[in-house]
Parts: structure tokens; C-alpha cells; sequence
């Protein structure tokens, strides 16, 4: 009988060197078809007897049954699917357009008791386990088949339901995302388990991890954390996060260590305040996060606050303001902030004192009565840094005292305006207006916050404005064609976030 290996040899060597062998006689029904195939196209009966071996080698073949049971099928859905519409928005943002939208999208999904679309769980599971604003988000919204979906690969465990979260085997196998989604949730529900699972296995993970996983700590922080975030300022991989956390525990070590040094340096009396720099940053000072030296060179920081830290005095006194809360030299010397920062304004060192009150104020608790003493004497960027954790109240009333008419109030606040997201209609029109002059005035390419900020606020910009907000841009400025890019990019992402919302508020 004609082999297999014959069919695969003459395919090697050609039918030319090596002629196609077809059985004279039919022994079956196999040989039975080879017998019938045109040899005088050598070729094509090559071709045939392939086609009609595989197809007999498969005849008969039986799957090889599973070695593990297989996993029971997901219950009925309890939530809605989303609609077309809005699953078609979903589809152009995993596409890749509009991606930036996804959490919006995902957020709306949740507020509407819905879930998304089947189709798109695999997408979604993988993006969520790249990007920690998606996996947050997408939980909520998976529905039955998605938790089903995430059970079955462990680059998804982060995503099960927290209930059936088995959780030594995803945290001695699950990567960093799945990791930090665990320690995450145990935060909230156990957060001494989540500290001894961290603390257990600190060793083993590199760096990098250990620093993103440090940061969940964050979450129902307390004075129970102390010992071992106190243990570990030996690791200077983590030192920066772990001071970081301490100093927002005033009863821990390192804070009333720095208490100790500050007083040392501060002395208040009759109405006049006393500024003595360190001499040296010793041992024990780096091992509590000071740093020996100002980094190079920081482009965020003015020119003359760099020449102000190139003086280590200076620069080790800015770093240990920024650990301890002013509040707390208030109440030590029995003073008010007003009369604290009265005796800082006439200081030659005001700028490293005002600078380190306000990085330690911005690291606890919102308090006004410093807000309000403070905020005078604040340079511009730390006011900026200042404004992101204020309330939204204060945020306003700060804008309507720096907004005016002219543009340089304008210029000068883009940062704050970019921060802030409670935006009407009015302060809308009146921002418009100021950038649409801005790009029109504009006769070099040097007006780099512009350039940054331009795309942020302008997504701010109510969506019933977005009729207005395409209009009336100086199409004909001298620059115009270095802007156009930029603002017709923002302009797309704001109309396609008011059709995402319309999709999901039946508005068309």
C-alpha cells in the first residue's frame, strides 16, 4: 500500500525526481480514491493523495480528555449588558483611540447598574492588568461571565471577587498588579493581614515592587503600621515611601526624632524667630530620609530656590520642615499660625521656611487656619502643588480672587485652572475667551504651560458648551498652525466623552 512518507517524499524532492507511486488496484476504500487520481498531472495528484491521507490519519481520532475537572459554568447575569451604542465607544477605546476616556466610560457603566459587553472581556482583563485606574474600575462592573472569565487566568486573579480570593496562592504566585489589588482590598477589610503578608515576605521582592507595594499602606494607616515601617528606613531602595508614610503618623519615631531636631534649630520668642541651620547631615539623619546633597539640577524648581538650596544648611533644614507639621510648633510654643509665620516674613530664611511648612502641611490634613496664614507668602509653584488638595470650595473662591480680566491673570493661574474640575459655564466662557486671545497673541513658540495645560482644561469645558468651544479659535494667528494639532486633538477627545455620556443619558 501507497505510505504517507512516499507522499511527504516525493513533496521534498519534486515530482520530477521523485514520481508519485498510485496503487494499480483498490485493496480498500483509501486505496480505492488514490487509484483514481489523474497522474497525468503529477502535481495536482500529489496534492490529492495529501488532501486524502490527512483526512484518513484524523478518522477515528478521539480527544485527549482533560487531566483536571473542568470549571462549572458561570450563573445567569443579574445586570444589564450596556447598549450598542455605548459598547461601540468601548471598542474605539481598546482600538486605542480615546483610550484616556476608559475609566470615564467604565465609571459611567457602574453609576447606570450596568456591564460591559462580553465581547470585550478578554480586552478589558488585560488592559486592567496594566493599568491600576482600570482594574479599580472594573470590578464593579464584569458581571458574572467577567468574574467567571478572570477565575480562569491567573494574570486576572487580581480581579475575582474579593469573597473567593484565595489568598495565599495570588500572592505567592499572582504578579505585582494582582499583588497590589489584594493588598489593596485586605487594606479595607483586614489591614493587619495585609501588613504581615508584606512584611513576611519583604525580602523577596525586588525594588520596584516593593515600592509599589509599600504604597498600599497608605489605606487605614496607622500607628499598628510603625514598627514596620520603622524597620525598614535601613532599606534605601524604599526609604523615600516609608519616611513618607511615618511622617504622617505624629506619634511615630521618626517624627518626634524630627521634632527634636527642628527644635533645636527654631527658637520663637517675643514676637521674633530664631533660624539656626544644621552643620552637618550625619548618619542618622540620612537613615530617616534626609538627604545629603539637592538633586543637579530640577527644572520644576525656580533658578533662585536652586542657588538657595546649593547652601547645605539651607537645604538640610528645607528637608526637615517638610517632616514636621508647623501645627506642631504651634502648640509647643503656645503660638498661633499667624504669629508664627508674622515672625517667618521677616526672616532672611523665609523661602526655605515657607517652602518646608507648606511640603509638611500638604502631607496631613487640610487646615484652614494655616491655609490662611500661609498663603500669602506662597510662591506661585508651590501654590500650584497647594491647590490640588485643597477642598473644592476653597478652590473656587481662590480662582475668583486671582481670575480677572487680564490675560496675565490668566497666564499665570493655568495650572490651577488645569487642577480644578468643578468648572460651570460661566467660568467656562470666561477661560475660553482668555485662551482663544492667548493663542492669537501668541508670536513665538515659547509659551510651554500653555502647550501643557491647553488639552486638560479644555476638557473641562461643560459639555453643552461644545458648540461654542469649537467656534471663534483665531484661525488666522501668525502661530495658529503650531496650535491647531493640539487643540483640534482636545476638541475630538471632549466630543467623544459628551457622545460616551449621551449613550449612557438616551440623549442623541
Amino acid at each position: 500500500m501507497m505510505q504517507w512518507e512516499h507522499v511527504i517524499k516525493v513533496a521534498l524532492l519534486g515530482t520530477e525526481r521523485q514520481p508519485l507511486t498510485l496503487p494499480a488496484t483498490a485493496s480498500n476504500r483509501l486505496v480505492a480514491s488514490l487509484s483514481r487520481l489523474d497522474t497525468s498531472d503529477p502535481e495536482g495528484a500529489m496534492l490529492g493523495a495529501a488532501a486524502l491521507f490527512a483526512a484518513s490519519r484524523r478518522a477515528g481520532w478521539q480527544p485527549l480528555l482533560p487531566s483536571v475537572a473542568l470549571p462549572a459554568p458561570t450563573t445567569a447575569e443579574t445586570l444589564p449588558e450596556c447598549s450598542p451604542r455605548a459598547a461601540s465607544h468601548l471598542a474605539t477605546m481598546l482600538d486605542g483611540q480615546y483610550k484616556e476616556a476608559l475609566p470615564e466610560w467604565l465609571a459611567l457603566v457602574q453609576q447606570q447598574g450596568m456591564r460591559v459587553p462580553a465581547r470585550s472581556l478578554p480586552a478589558l482583563l488585560d488592559a486592567g492588568s496594566k493599568h491600576g485606574d482600570i482594574a479599580r474600575a472594573l470590578l464593579p462592573v464584569l458581571g458574572e461571565r467577567g468574574r467567571w472569565l478572570a477565575a480562569q487566568n491567573p494574570a486576572w486573579a487580581y480581579l475575582q471577587e474579593n469573597g473567593t480570593w484565595d489568598i495565599g496562592h495570588i500572592w505567592d504566585t499572582g504578579n505585582t498588579k494582582a499583588r497590589t489589588v489584594l493588598l489593596e482590598w485586605l487594606r479595607t477589610t483586614d489591614p493587619a493581614r495585609a501588613r504581615t503578608l508584606l512584611e513576611t515576605s519583604w525580602r523577596t521582592h525586588k525594588a520596584e515592587e516593593r515600592r509599589t507595594l509599600l504604597a498600599t499602606l497608605q489605606t487605614n494607616l496607622s500607628m499598628d503600621d510603625e514598627p514596620f515601617l520603622e524597620s525598614i528606613l535601613n532599606d534605601t531602595a524604599t526609604r523615600s515611601e516609608a519616611v513618607h508614610l511615618l511622617t504622617k503618623l505624629p506619634p511615630s519615631r521618626l517624627v518626634q526624632r524630627m521634632i527634636a531636631r527642628v527644635q533645636a534649630l527654631l527658637r520663637f520668642e517675643q514676637g521674633s524667630l530664631t533660624v539656626t541651620l544644621p552643620e552637618q547631615c550625619t548618619p542618622d539623619m540620612q537613615r530617616d530620609g534626609i538627604k545629603r546633597k539637592p538633586p543637579p539640577h530640577d527644572e520644576r524648581q525656580p533658578e533662585h530656590v536652586q542657588a538657595l538650596y546649593a547652601e547645605q544648611g539651607n537645604w538640610w533644614l528645607l528637608q526637615l520642615l517638610k517632616m514636621v507639621s508647623p501645627a506642631l510648633l504651634c502648640e509647643q510654643c503656645a503660638i498661633t499660625p499667624e504669629q508664627l509665620v508674622a515672625a517667618a516674613r521677616l526672616h532672611p530664611l523665609r523661602e526655605v521656611l515657607v517652602r518646608g511648612w507648606a511640603d509638611a502641611l500638604m502631607n496631613q490634613p487640610y487646615d484652614a487656619a494655616w491655609f490662611a496664614a500661609l498663603y500669602p507668602l506662597l510662591p506661585a509653584d508651590v501654590l500650584e502643588q497647594w491647590f490640588a488638595v485643597l477642598p473644592p470650595p476653597m478652590q473656587r473662591t481662590l480662582l475668583e480672587q486671582r481670575l480677572t480680566a487680564h490675560l496675565d491673570s490668566l497666564r499665570a493661574n493655568l495650572l490651577l485652572l488645569a487642577s480644578y474640575q468643578q468648572w460651570d459655564v460661566q467660568l467656562a466662557r470666561t477661560v475660553l475667551a482668555g485662551l482663544r486671545s492667548m493663542v492669537g497673541e501668541t508670536t513665538t513658540y515659547k509659551e510651554p504651560v500653555l502647550f501643557q495645560t491647553l488639552p486638560t482644561i479644555i476638557q473641562r469645558i461643560p459639555f453643552e458648551l461644545i458648540d461654542e468651544m469649537v467656534e471663534h479659535w483665531p484661525t488666522d494667528a501668525k502661530r495658529w498652525q503650531f496650535w491647531v494639532s493640539r487643540i483640534g486633538t482636545a476638541q475630538e477627545l471632549l466630543c467623544f466623552r459628551a457622545e460616551m455620556h449621551a449613550a449612557f443619558h438616551g440623549e442623541h
